[in-house]
């Protein structure tokens, strides 16, 4: 498999903001996804999508480490500190594209972290505080 064309752009590719080259957000038939290691990463998580993650900012490096260190995720590094991160990341994605029982680890480790019900709760206990007051 060829990394090149593992990570060509395709209709399936988004890029967004000012780091459209490495943020790539692709997420191609809710196959895998790259983001950086901010809050999307639990987005991601409630989708269940395995994810090859990258810190793009200093308050992003914690978080994504430690979501690599329980494998919910490949963490790619810190993109500031490396001239090969494009490659490393499509590298990391390759690996995904390998190995379906990778992705379906990654898969259900994510929806056990945030099982996406976070509105319904936070609705229910304003709504209990509503009546309480």
């Amino acid at each position: 498999m060829n990394v090149r064309e593992e990570c060509a752009p395709t209709s399936r590719t988004r890029g967004k903001g000012k780091a459209s080259s490495l943020a790539l957000a692709i997420i191609a038939e809710d196959f895998a996804a790259v983001s950086a290691g901010g809050t999307t990463l639990l987005e991601l998580c409630a989708c269940g999508i395995p994810t090859v993650c990258f810190a793009f900012a200093d308050n992003q490096l914690e978080f994504a480490e430690e979501m690599a260190e329980h494998n919910l995720l490949i963490y790619a590094g810190d993109v500031r500190e490396k001239d090969d991160a494009p490659h490393v990341i499509c590298e990391n994605l390759v690996c995904y594209t390998k190995d379906a029982g990778k992705r379906a680890q990654s898969f259900e480790r994510m929806r056990r972290l945030v099982d996406g019900k976070g509105a319904e709760r936070i609705a229910a206990f304003l709504q209990q505080y509503k009546r309480d007051v």
